[in-house]
C-alpha cells in the first residue's frame, strides 16, 4: 500500500472513529500539545485515571479462565495447496495443561489497591496462573443449516507494506539446520518465510487482526498485539509457535506497537486510538507493573534505553516524549516528559534511538535528524550546503559499531558517525550542524520504512518496501558490495481492482502504478509493469487484452502473452478518455464493447476489434460515476457516489456520429436518486411487530371475555364493566414507542455499493454504504430533466445490519460479499438466481471468514475465477487473499490463447493533457478558425481589387482636364458612411486603449518592479573601452547607489562634526574670554601696587618711599606664591597634563597587550558600537563610490575621446581624399584605420525602456555617434568609396590621356602639391599622434584598473568585517546602552550632587567668613568699650554690668509669636546675670549714677544695643553653618555611594566590553599577503596561516628596536629616580631646617620687638619710619659685601666639585690599569707553566691526548653554540606565536625530553 493511500485512510479511520468516540480534530492540535505539556508539569501522573481503567478492566475468576480454556485444535489437510489451520479441529481428550507461570493470584474484579511494601509470598500454597487462550470461533463462522464448509483460505498474494515495523528475523536454527525466517503479518495471518528454502508458513493469529509484532532478544519467543474490541497480546514460543502467555486489558481497540527491553523481561505495548495508553508488563506473570496515557494522538513507537534502565521514549505524530520510571510516595510510576520543538517547526516523529549518556536521536518529516537533550533539541543535523540528510522523513534508525544508520522513504540507507553527531553544537545564528555521511545507498524507486540485519552476516540486510517489496541489502560499502535484489514484491498499497482471466485461473490486479498478474494454482507471479500514475481500474475482455484505467483519466490497452518464452505485458494503446479517475472499466456480455466510468461523470464507450479500442462516444450522467454493469449489449446500469443510480440504454453503434464531438445524443437515460429510509423502514418493522403483538393480546382478550359472558350467562348473568375493563387492560396499556432514531435523516447519502435490475421492470435492486447499510433497497427508475429527485424506495429487504458491505459479486447460487472490517462471506441460495421473495425471507446459509485487517482492510473488490473454483479477495490493508471455493457445478475450461508479443508494435503513451472529447473539440475549433481565416482572406484579396480598381478611376480623374475632374467629395458615395467609419475607427482604437490600459498598466507595474528590483539601485552600467591600435582594454565599474540608511548615516556624520566644529569653535571663544579676565586681573593688580607708589605725595621722605616700594615687592611675591601655589598639584587630583602625557606616550610607545589576552582592557577611543560601525560602512561604502565614479568618469572621457577621433578620422578621410587628387598615386598614403565603436563601449542604456520620443531621437546611430558602428561597405559608400577593402577610391585615375601644361600651370600645381602633401602629412602625423596617445591612456587606466581593484577587493574586504562586526554589535547593542545609560545616569547623578554640594559648600564657606567676621565685630567691640572704659575707672564694674546685660530686642517679624518668644529668652537672660549678685541692692541700667560721665553711659548703652546685635547674628550664623555643614557631608556621603555605584557600572562596561571584544576577536579577518612577505622556518603547508597574527615586517623591527631602547630608557629612569629620590630627601630635609630657622627668626624678632617696643607691632608700619641715612648706607655696602662673598664661595665651590671629579676618574683608570697588569700577570705565568709542561713531556702518547682533548674542546664548543643557536630559533618562535592571535606557547624540548616518559 502506498503512503498516500495509506495516509488517505488513515484519515477516513480516524475521522469514523473520532465521530464514534467524539473525539477532538486536529484543529485543536496546538491546544493538545499544551494540554500535553501541562500534564507533564503536574506530580500526579494519571494515577486516578489508572485505577478507573482497573475499575474498568472485566477481569474473570479462575473458575471462569478455567472454564473458557480452550486448546489448539489439530490441523486438517485441505489439499497440496492449502496450508493447515487450527480453528475446524476437535480438541484434544486429555485435559489442558495448566502452565505455572507465577505464583500470584489472579487479577480480581475490583482493583486491589497498590501495598506500599511487597508482601512476602507465601511458602506453603501455590497458585498456578492458567494461560486463558481467545476463541477463534469468531473467525471463521458456519451458519447452522450449512452441512460443510463452503470455502478455505489458500494463499496470500499482498503485503501490507505500509504497516510500521512489517518485517522481523528469526536466525537460523543450527539443531534443525532451518535457515532464516523472515516474519510479517497480513489481516489476521502471520507468515512465515524462509529465506534459504523459500519455504512459506501461515499462522492465523487468536487475538484477530495484527496490530504489531516484535520478536524477544532471545528469538525464542514472539509477541503479537490484536486489533478489536479490547484485545490481548499473546506471546508464541518459537520454534514450537504456541501460545504460552495472553496479555490483557492493554487497549481498547488495538494495538499499534509492542516491544521487549534489552534484556526480555518487559514488555511496552502502546495501544491505538482512542485510549492511547503505554503499558508495561511483566509478561511472564501476565500482570501490568506501570499504566500511563502517551498522548492524545497517534503515538507510533515505544522503546526502551538499552543503556539506562527505566528509561523510555515514545514518538508520534508532532511529539516525542521521555519516559522515566521514578520512585515516588506512592510507589514506582512512569513520568514523562515531552519534547519541546522550540524554533524547530512540529513534526511527526516516526524513528529515534538512544544514546548511553542520554541523548536521544530522532528524525523529523523533512528528513533532518533532530538531536535532544534534557528535552529540547540540541542541534539539528543537515548535510553540507543545507540539504535535508534525506528527502522525506526517516523512519527507522539503529546504533551498530559507533555508527547511526538511518531508513528513509527516499529509498536512502546512510551511515552516521555518532560520535560526530553527539559533539555537534549550534552557533549563534543558526541551530543547525552541517554533517555529510560516511556512506550512502540508495535504491531507486524504492521507500524503505524498516530494516533487519541478517544473523549470518552483518553485512546483510531485508528491508520493508512500502512499495510493496522486501528487498536484500547489502550494506558492506566496498568494491564487493553486491546490488540490491528483491525477495517479493507486491502491490505497494491498496489494490482496488482485479479481474479474472476468462478461461485461466490467473487474475490481473491494479491499486499502485503496478498491473500484475497472478497464477493463483502456482501461486507465482506471471507478469508485472510499472506506469507513472497509479491504476484504478481492470478488466480483461479477452485472453489476450487487458484494460486499465488510470487515475488521470488514461485508460490503456495491454496485451498479454508471451516474449522470449516468459510471459508479459505490452502496451498497445494509451487513450485518454476522461478528464479525472476512471473508476470502472467492463466489457459487454458479447465482448465487442468496452465501457469506462469516471469521476467528470461520463461513461465512455469503445468498440473492441482485433484488440484494438476504438472511441465510440460518452454519455454525460451528472454525477459521479462509481461503478456500472452491462445489463445487455446496449443497456447499462450505473450508479454513483453521491446515491444516484441511471440505466442507459444505447442507440446503434453504426448510428452515432462522432464528426464534431464524442458525446452521444440520442440515448434513452433513466434513473433514481436515493433518498434514506432507514429510520422509517425500522419504525415501520417495529410498528408492525407491536400492531401483531397487540392483536394477538387483543385476541386473547376477546376468548377471555366471550368465556367471562358464557360463564355470566350460565348463571343468568352479564358481564360487567369493570370485569370488561379489567380484561382489556392489557390491550389497553399497550402503547407505541416513538424512537428518535426512527426519525433520523443523515445530511448526506452513502454511496451506492451495487446495484443491478429487478425481476420487475423499471426497477433495480441495490444496496447502500454508510448510515443506510445492511439493507436492499428496491428503487423504481424514472425519466428526470437534469438530476432525478430524491424518492424513498418502494421497497427494502434486511440483509445483516452487522455485515457492513463493500464488496458485492454474484454467482451460480452463490453471493460473495466483503466487509468493512475485513471480513469474507458467501451466501448459499436455493435458487441459481435469488428473488425478492429470497430477499425478504433472507439468507440464513452463510459461511464467514475474518481475513483482512478489522480497521483498515475494508474489502474492495471479491472475484473469481470462471470455474468457480478459486476466490480472490482484495482490501485497503494491501492483503490480496485467495480461497479455495466449493464449486457448485463442475465447468471444464478451454486452455487460454497466448499470443507472441516480440513481433507486436508498442503503442504510443498519451501526449498532452487532453481528453478525447477536448482533443475532439479542439481540433473542431481549430478547424472553424482556419475556415474563418481563410473568408478573411479572400475577403481581403476582394477588397484588394477594388482598392486597384479604385485608385485607377482616381488617376484617371487627374489626367482629365480640371473643370471636367471630380471633386474629393463627389468620390464620397455618402459622407455619412465615412463619418461613421472614422468613428467607429476611433471608437474601435479607443476601446483597444481602454481594453488594454490594465494590461498596460498592469506590464508598466510589473517593469517597474522588476526594474526596481534588479536595476533600481544601479546607476551606472560597465562599458568597455578599447584601444584603436593595440589589443589592450578597460572594463568600467558597474555603479550602484548607495543605499539611503548609508545616506542618512553620512548625512548624520556630517552633522554631528559640524556640530562638533561649531561648538570647539565657542568653546574657544569662551576659554579665550577667561583668559583674558585672568590676565585684566592680574595686571590690574600690578597696576594697583604701582599707582599706590605714584600716589605718594611729592614731599614724601626717601625711606617712606623705600618701604612703600618694599612693600609693593612683597606684595608682588605674595602674588606670585599664590600663582605658584596655584600651580601645586593636588596629590589626590591628577594633573590632565600628566595624563595627557601618559596617553601620548601609549599611543607612541606602543600597549602592546594583545587584544585576545584576558587582561585587555579596551580603551575608551577603541571602543566600537553600532552607530560607529554604520559610520565607517558609510563612509568606507561612500569612499569605495567616489573611487569608482571617478574612474568611470575617466572610462566614459576615453569612450568620447575614441568617438571624437572617429569622427575626425572620417573628416581626414575626406579630406586626404580631396588632398591626394592632384598627387601622385605612387605618393598616396593609407590614413589610419577607422577605430569601430563597439556595443560593449556603448551599452549604458541598454536596460532602459525609451519611449517614441527617445526611439526617435536616439533612432539614428550616425547622429549621436554613440551607436554601433556601421558596416565597412556603409562606411565606404558614405565616404564615396567603390570598394569596401580601402577608404579612399584609386579608380578611375590614370584613364585619358594628359594634358600638356604650361611652365607656369606647372608651377603653380608643383606649389599645390607640396602644400597638398605637407597639410596630409601634417594631418597623417596629427592622426597617429592622437591614436598613439589615446592608447597609451587606455594602457595607463588598465594599469590604474588593476591597483585600483587591489585598493577595491581589500575595502570591500573591510566592508565585509565591518558589516560582520555590526552584525555582532547589533546583538551587544541593547546589554550596552543598558549599561552606558545606567553609567550615564550615575554620572548625571553625580554631577547633580556635586553641583548642589559645591553651592552647599561656597554657602558654608560664604556663613564661616561671617562667623569669622561677626566674632571679629564682637572682639572690636569689647574694645571699643574697653577703651571707652579707659584705666582705674571707678565705674568700670558698674558699666561693664551695664554693658554685659542681656536686653529684650524687638525682632522685626510678622509673627507676633516669635517676640514674644525673644522677649521670654531676654529675661531668662537677665535672670542669668541678676543671679550674679543677688544679695545687692537693685541694679537699674537706665540711670546714669552720680559722679559718672553721661556720655559715657549713653555709649555704654549704645555699645550694649551693637554687641547684643552681632551676638545674635553671630548665633544665626551658627546655626546656619551647622545646617549647611550637615548638608554638605549629607551630600558628600550621597557622592561617595553614586562613585561605588558608578565604578560598579564602569567594572561592569569594562567586562561587557571585553566580552565584546572577545566576540570580535572571533571574526574571520582577511589579511592579503605575497609568499615574499611571509618568514617561514618550516613546511608552508605545515604553517597555521588561518590561526596566524599578521605583524608587518617592520613593526617587527621596531619592536625588537624597541626592546633595547626601553632597557637602556629604564636604566636611565631608574638612574634619574634615585637621584631625584636623594634631592626629594634633601629638600624635605632643607625644608626642615628653613622650617626651624623661620620660626627662631620669627622668636627672635618676637623678642626684639618686645624688648624695643614693648609688645608685637606691625613691620609694615614701621617701614615708614625714617631710618638714619648712613645706617642705611653701611647696610646698603654690607649687603652687597655679601654678594660677593657668596659669588666667591659659589666659584670655590664649583672648583672643588671638578677637582673632586677629576680626581676619581684618575682614580677609576689607574684602578682598571692595575687590574690589567695584575690580570696578564696571571695569564703569564699559566702559559709559562703551560708551555714547560709541553716542552718537557715530548711523548707522541701525550700529543695525542692533548689533540684528543683540542677535539674534545671543540665537540663542546660547537654543541654549546649548536644549542644557542637552537635556543635563539625557539625564542623566535615564540616571539612569533605570542604576537600572533591565539598563540600559545609551547613546552621546551628539554622539558618534553624530560617529561617524555611520565605519560
Amino acid at each position: 500500500m502506498s503512503e498516500d493511500n495509506q495516509a488517505d485512510d488513515l484519515k477516513e479511520f480516524d475521522r469514523k472513529q473520532k465521530e464514534k468516540q467524539g473525539e477532538v480534530s486536529e484543529a485543536v492540535f496546538e491546544e493538545i500539545i499544551e494540554e500535553e505539556i501541562e500534564e507533564d508539569e503536574e506530580d500526579d501522573v494519571f494515577e486516578d485515571d489508572f485505577e478507573d481503567m482497573e475499575e474498568s478492566d472485566q477481569v474473570k475468576s479462575p473458575q471462569e479462565e478455567m472454564e473458557e480454556l480452550t486448546h489448539f485444535p489439530d490441523l486438517e489437510d485441505n489439499g497440496d495447496r492449502f496450508v493447515q489451520f487450527a480453528e475446524d479441529t476437535k480438541a484434544p481428550e486429555e485435559e489442558p495443561e495448566i502452565v505455572n507461570l507465577a505464583e500470584i493470584a489472579p487479577e480480581p474484579k475490583e482493583p486491589t489497591p497498590e501495598p506500599k511494601e511487597p508482601t512476602p509470598e507465601p511458602e506453603e500454597e501455590e497458585e498456578e496462573i492458567e494461560v486463558v487462550v481467545p476463541d477463534m470461533s469468531d473467525q471463521d463462522v458456519l451458519s447452522k443449516n450449512l452441512s460443510g464448509r463452503l470455502f478455505n483460505y489458500f494463499d496470500s498474494f499482498g503485503y501490507d507494506s505500509a504497516k510500521r515495523l512489517n518485517l522481523h528475523l528469526f536466525p537460523s536454527d543450527e539443531e534443525t539446520h532451518s535457515g532464516q525466517v523472515l516474519l510479517h503479518s497480513a489481516g489476521n495471518l502471520l507468515l512465515f518465510h524462509n529465506v534459504q528454502t523459500d519455504e512459506k508458513t501461515v499462522l492465523r493469529s487468536p487475538a484477530g487482526s495484527i496490530g504489531s509484532v516484535c520478536i524477544h532478544p532471545s528469538k525464542k519467543f514472539f509477541a503479537v498485539g490484536g486489533k478489536g474490541d479490547k484485545p490481548e497480546i499473546l506471546i508464541y514460543s518459537y520454534p514450537e509457535m504456541e501460545v504460552v502467555y495472553v496479555l490483557r486489558g492493554g487497549a481498547e481497540k488495538g494495538f499499534s506497537h509492542v516491544e521487549f527491553n534489552h534484556d526480555g523481561s518487559l514488555l511496552a505495548s502502546v495501544s491505538s486510538t482512542p485510549d492511547y495508553l503505554l503499558t508495561l508488563w511483566n509478561w511472564k506473570t501476565q500482570s501490568i507493573v506501570l499504566r500511563s496515557k502517551a498522548y492524545s494522538l497517534d503515538v507510533f513507537q515505544a522503546s526502551f534505553s538499552p543503556d539506562i534502565d527505566g528509561q523510555l521514549t515514545s514518538c508520534g505524530i508532532g511529539h516525542i516524549r521521555f519516559w522515566n520510571m521514578a520512585e515516588t510516595f506512592t510507589g514506582l510510576k512512569l513520568q514523562g516528559a515531552l519534547g519541546r520543538f522550540g524554533r524547530t517547526s512540529v513534526s511527526d516523529i516516526d524513528a529515534f534511538v538512544q544514546l548511553p549518556d542520554g541523548k536521544v536521536i530522532s528524525g523529523c518529516e523533512w528528513g533532518n535528524l533532530l538531536v535532544w537533550d534534557g528535552g529540547l533539541i540540541k542541534v539539528e543535523i543537515t548535510r553540507k550546503g543545507g540539504k535535508s540528510c534525506h528527502d522525506g522523513s526517516i523512519k527507522q534508525m539503529f546504533i551498530l559499531e559507533g555508527e547511526l544508520l538511518t531508513i528513509g522513504v527516499d529509498g536512502a540507507i546512510c551511515v552516521w558517525d555518532i560520535d560526530t553527531i553527539d559533539q555537534a553544537d549550534t552557533t549563534e545564528t543558526s541551530m543547525t550542524f552541517e554533517l555529510d555521511p560516511m556512506n550512502c545507498l540508495k535504491v531507486p524507486d524504492a521507500a524503505f520504512s524498516s530494516m533487519i540485519m541478517s544473523s549470518e552476516d552483518d553485512s546483510v540486510w531485508f528491508a520493508q518496501d512500502q512499495n510493496g517489496a522486501i528487498w536484500e541489502l547489502d550494506l558492506s560499502f566496498s568494491h564487493t558490495t553486491k546490488p540490491p535484489k528483491i525477495l517479493d514484491q507486491f502491490h505497494g498499497g491498496n489494490v482496488v481492482d482485479m479481474c479474472a482471466h476468462p478461461t485461466a485461473c490467473i487474475y490481473v490486479s491494479t491499486g499502485d502504478r503496478q498491473v500484475r498478474i497472478i497464477d493463483i494454482p502456482s501461486s507465482s507471479a506471471l507478469a508485472a509493469m510499472k506506469f507513472p500514475v497509479k491504476g484504478t481500474s481492470v478488466c480483461w475482455p479477452n485472453d489476450t487484452t487487458i484494460v486499465v484505467g488510470f487515475e488521470d483519466g488514461t485508460v490503456r490497452n495491454l496485451s498479454y502473452g508471451k516474449m522470449k518464452s516468459n510471459h508479459s505485458l505490452l502496451l498497445r494503446q494509451a487513450i485518454r478518455p476522461h478528464g479525472k479517475t476512471v473508476n470502472s472499466i467492463h466489457s459487454s456480455p458479447n465482448g465487442k464493447l468496452i465501457g469506462s466510468s469516471s469521476d467528470d461523470g461520463t461513461v465512455f464507450i469503445f468498440s473492441l476489434k482485433d484488440n484494438t479500442m476504438e472511441a465510440v462516444g460518452f454519455v454525460s450522467l451528472g454525477s459521479m460515476i462509481k461503478d456500472f454493469t452491462w445489463v445487455n449489449d446496449s443497456v447499462l446500469l450505473c450508479w454513483s457516489k453521491t446515491g444516484a443510480i441511471f440505466q442507459v440504454t444505447l442507440p446503434e453503434i453504426s448510428s452515432i456520429d462522432t464528426s464534431v464531438s464524442f458525446s452521444i445524443s440520442n440515448v434513452n437515460i433513466v434513473g433514481y436518486q436515493f433518498q434514506s429510509c432507514k429510520g422509517k423502514r425500522a419504525r415501520a418493522r417495529a410498528k408492525a411487530k407491536f400492531d401483531d403483538k397487540l392483536a394477538k393480546l387483543k385476541k386473547s382478550c376477546d376468548e377471555k371475555l366471550k368465556a367471562a359472558q358464557k360463564k355470566a350467562a350460565d348463571m343468568g348473568d352479564q358481564v360487567k364493566d369493570d370485569e370488561i375493563k379489567n380484561i382489556y387492560e392489557p390491550v389497553n396499556s399497550m402503547e407505541f414507542e416513538e424512537l428518535e432514531e426512527y426519525f433520523f435523516v443523515p445530511e448526506t447519502v452513502g454511496e451506492v455499493i451495487w446495484a443491478k435490475p429487478a425481476d420487475e421492470e423499471g426497477y433495480v435492486l441495490c444496496q447502500m454504504a454508510g448510515y443506510d447499510h445492511g439493507l436492499v433497497y428496491k428503487c423504481k427508475l424514472s425519466e428526470f430533466e437534469e438530476m432525478p429527485e430524491p424518492v424513498d424506495p418502494e421497497d427494502a429487504f434486511m440483509l445483516d445490519e452487522d455485515f457492513h458491505v463493500t464488496s458485492w459479486s454474484e454467482g451460480k447460487n452463490r453471493i460473495y460479499a466483503g466487509s468493512l472490517d475485513g471480513k469474507v462471506r458467501i451466501y448459499q441460495t436455493e435458487k441459481e438466481h435469488y428473488s425478492e421473495a429470497d430477499l425478504e425471507n433472507g439468507f440464513e446459509s452463510h459461511h464467514t471468514i475474518a481475513m483482512h485487517d478489522c480497521q483498515l482492510g475494508s474489502l474492495s473488490k471479491i472475484i473469481l475465477t470462471s470455474d468457480q473454483k478459486w476466490m480472490i479477495s482484495a482490501g485497503l490493508d494491501g492483503n490480496v487473499f485467495a480461497y479455495g471455493v466449493t464449486p457448485v457445478d463442475e465447468i471444464e475450461l478451454r486452455p487460454p490463447v497466448e499470443i507472441a508479443l516480440d513481433d507486436l508494435p508498442v503503442g504510443d503513451e498519451v501526449k498532452g493533457s487532453y481528453s478525447l472529447e477536448e482533443a475532439k473539440q479542439k481540433s473542431e475549433y481549430d478547424r472553424r478558425v482556419k475556415e474563418a481565416n481563410l473568408l478573411k482572406i479572400k475577403k481581403r484579396k476582394q477588397i484588394e481589387s477594388l482598392i486597384e480598381k479604385f485608385d485607377k478611376l482616381k488617376d484617371k480623374n487627374a489626367q482629365l482636364p480640371e473643370a471636367c475632374q471630380l471633386l474629393k467629395k463627389d468620390f464620397e458615395i455618402n459622407q455619412k458612411l465615412t463619418a461613421e467609419a472614422e468613428q467607429a475607427l476611433a471608437d474601435k482604437l479607443d476601446l483597444i486603449q481602454r481594453q488594454n490600459q490594465w494590461d498596460l498598466a498592469k506590464a508598466k507595474l510589473r517593469y517597474e518592479k522588476v526594474f526596481k528590483r534588479f536595476r533600481g539601485d544601479i546607476m551606472e552600467d560597465p562599458i568597455t573601452l578599447h584601444a584603436i591600435q593595440s589589443s589592450d582594454s578597460v572594463k568600467s565599474y558597474e555603479l550602484r547607489s548607495l543605499p539611503e540608511e548609508l545616506k542618512e548615516a553620512l548625512e548624520r556624520s556630517v552633522t554631528a562634526e559640524k556640530n562638533v566644529r561649531e561648538n570647539s569653535s565657542r568653546g574657544n571663544s569662551r576659554g579665550g574670554g577667561r583668559g583674558n579676565i585672568e590676565e585684566t586681573q592680574s595686571m590690574s593688580s600690578a597696576k594697583i601696587s604701582e599707582t599706590a607708589i605714584d600716589e605718594l605725595p611729592a614731599d614724601a621722605s626717601r625711606a617712606q618711599r623705600k618701604a612703600e616700594e618694599k612693600k609693593a615687592r612683597k606684595e608682588k611675591r605674595k602674588r606670585e606664591w599664590e600663582e605658584l601655589m596655584k600651580q601645586k598639584p593636588d596629590d589626590n587630583r591628577i594633573n590632565p597634563k600628566d595624563e595627557e602625557e601618559i596617553r601620548i606616550a601609549k599611543k607612541t610607545l606602543g600597549y602592546f597587550h594583545l587584544k585576545t589576552s584576558k587582561d585587555y582592557i579596551v580603551p575608551d577611543h577603541l571602543r566600537s558600537n553600532t552607530n560607529q560601525k554604520k559610520r565607517q560602512i558609510a563612509l568606507l561604502s561612500q569612499e569605495i563610490f567616489r573611487r569608482k565614479e571617478t574612474f568611470n568618469k575617466k572610462v566614459r572621457a576615453g569612450r568620447d575621446e575614441k568617438i571624437a577621433i572617429r569622427k575626425d578620422l572620417l573628416k581626414l578621410c575626406e579630406k586626404v581624399k580631396e588632398l591626394e587628387a592632384i598627387l601622385p598615386e605612387e605618393e598616396h598614403k593609407i590614413p589610419p584605420a577607422i577605430p569601430e565603436i563597439r556595443p560593449e563601449e556603448t551599452n549604458e542604456h541598454k536596460f532602459q525602456l525609451p519611449n517614441r520620443a527617445s526611439a526617435n531621437k536616439f533612432s539614428s546611430p550616425s547622429d549621436t555617434g554613440l551607436g554601433r558602428a556601421r558596416s565597412a561597405q556603409a562606411l565606404a559608400q558614405s565616404i564615396g568609396v567603390s570598394s569596401k577593402t580601402q577608404l579612399i577610391d584609386r579608380s578611375g585615375r590614370g584613364s585619358g590621356e594628359a594634358k600638356a601644361l604650361t611652365e607656369f600651370e606647372q608651377a603653380e600645381l608643383t606649389r599645390k602639391i607640396v602644400i597638398s602633401r605637407f597639410e596630409r602629412d601634417q594631418a597623417l602625423e596629427k592622426a597617429a599622434k592622437r591614436i598613439s596617445n589615446f592608447d597609451k591612456d587606455v594602457r595607463t587606466l588598465y594599469v590604474f584598473k588593476a591597483r585600483l581593484d587591489e585598493d577595491l577587493v581589500l575595502a570591500e574586504l573591510r566592508l565585509d568585517t565591518l558589516h560582520q562586526e555590526l552584525i555582532l554589535l547589533k546583538d551587544f547593542e541593547k546589554r550596552e546602552n543598558a549599561i552606558l545609560e545606567r553609567v550615564e545616569k550615575k554620572e548625571a547623578e553625580i554631577d547633580e550632587a556635586s553641583a548642589r554640594a559645591s553651592q552647599v559648600k561656597a554657602r558654608l564657606d560664604s556663613k564661616r567668613k561671617e562667623v569669622e567676621k561677626l566674632a571679629a565685630k564682637e572682639k572690636d567691640c569689647l574694645s571699643d568699650f574697653q577703651r571707652l572704659i579707659g584705666e582705674n575707672n571707678k565705674f568700670e564694674n558698674y558699666l561693664t554690668k551695664v554693658y554685659k546685660k542681656k536686653i529684650k530686642r524687638a525682632t522685626q517679624s510678622n509673627n507676633d509669636g516669635s517676640g514674644s518668644d525673644s522677649d521670654s529668652d531676654s529675661d531668662d537672660d537677665d535672670e542669668d546675670y541678676s543671679d550674679e549678685d543677688s544679695d545687692a541692692e537693685p541694679f537699674d541700667d537706665t540711670v546714669c549714677p552720680a559722679n559718672c560721665d553721661q556720655e559715657q553711659f549713653d555709649k555704654t548703652i549704645l555699645l550694649r544695643a551693637h554687641r547684643c546685635a552681632i551676638e545674635d547674628d553671630h548665633q544665626d550664623a551658627k546655626k546656619a553653618s551647622e545646617s549647611l555643614r550637615k548638608e554638605h557631608d549629607a551630600l558628600s556621603k550621597k557622592i561617595k555611594l553614586f562613585n561605588n555605584q558608578l565604578k560598579s557600572s564602569m567594572e561592569d562596561l569594562d567586562a561587557f566590553q571585553q566580552e565584546k571584544q572577545g566576540k570580535l576577536n572571533e571574526l574571520w579577518v582577511v589579511v592579503p599577503l605575497e609568499m615574499s612577505q611571509i618568514l617561514i622556518e618550516q613546511d608552508f603547508e605545515k604553517f597555521p596561516v588561518k590561526q596566524g597574527l599578521v605583524v608587518p615586517s617592520e613593526k617587527m623591527n621596531r619592536l625588537s628596536t624597541r626592546i633595547e631602547e626601553l632597557m637602556g630608557e629604564k636604566e636611565n629612569e631608574k638612574l634619574k629616580y634615585r637621584k631625584a629620590k636623594q634631592q626629594h630627601v634633601h629638600l624635605v630635609k632643607g625644608n626642615k631646617d628653613i622650617v626651624n630657622q623661620v620660626k627662631a627668626l620669627d622668636e627672635k624678632c618676637n623678642q626684639a620687638m618686645m624688648l624695643k617696643f614693648g609688645r608685637i607691632v606691625d613691620i609694615d608700619s614701621l617701614a615708614m619710619v625714617t631710618v638714619p641715612r648712613a645706617v642705611e648706607e653701611g647696610q646698603r655696602v654690607n649687603q652687597q659685601n655679601e654678594i660677593n662673598l657668596a659669588r666667591e664661595e659659589l666659584e670655590m665651590d664649583k672648583k672643588i666639585l671638578a677637582l673632586r671629579e677629576e680626581l676619581a676618574v684618575h682614580v677609576k683608570e689607574n684602578t682598571d690599569r692595575i687590574a690589567q697588569i695584575t690580570m696578564m700577570k696571571g695569564e703569564d705565568y699559566k702559559l709559562k707553566f703551560d708551555l714547560d709542561i709541553a716542552t718537557s713531556d715530548t711523548r707522541p702518547q701525550h700529543l695525542d691526548e692533548q689533540r684528543i682533548r683540542d677535539e674534545a674542546y671543540r665537540r663542546e664548543t660547537r654543541e654549546i653554540i649548536q644549542e644557542q643557536e637552537n635556543e635563539i630559533n625557539l625564542l623566535k618562535d615564540e616571539i612569533i606565536r605570542l604576537t600572533r592571535k591565539g598563540g600559545h606557547l609551547l613546552p621546551h624540548p628539554s622539558y618534553a625530553a624530560d617529561h617524555a616518559g611520565d605519560h
